[in-house]
């Protein structure tokens, strides 16, 4: 049995990882979760950031961006960045007495 992940995170423009981790964790609009070896198949969506738990011990990978997240047979494919960043909040206007 198999107790790691092979992941790959890609932007638009080029693979920001590809390698093993022990465990994933992120962010959708239910909260934290967790993937790890065995998961069952899932497809999210992920927000601002996904940290790869390292295998060799090594401190944790932050890779910063949201996109799609697919797990399927210990494979995690990440694409980051496939939504247009979100727009900047505009200033309340205060209104004068």
């Amino acid at each position: 049995m198999d107790d790691s992940l092979f992941v790959i995170i890609r932007s638009r423009e080029k693979t920001i990882f590809q390698d093993k981790v022990k465990a994933i964790t992120s962010f959708n609009e239910k909260g934290i979760f967790d993937v790890l070896p065995q998961h069952a198949r899932f497809i999210s969506l992920v927000k601002d950031v996904v940290v790869l738990h390292k295998q060799d011990g090594d401190d944790d990978m932050k890779i910063e961006g949201g996109g799609v997240l697919h797990v399927n047979d210990n494979h995690v494919n990440v694409y980051i960045g496939v939504f247009p960043p979100p727009a900047p909040s505009q200033p309340q206007k205060q209104s004068s007495p």
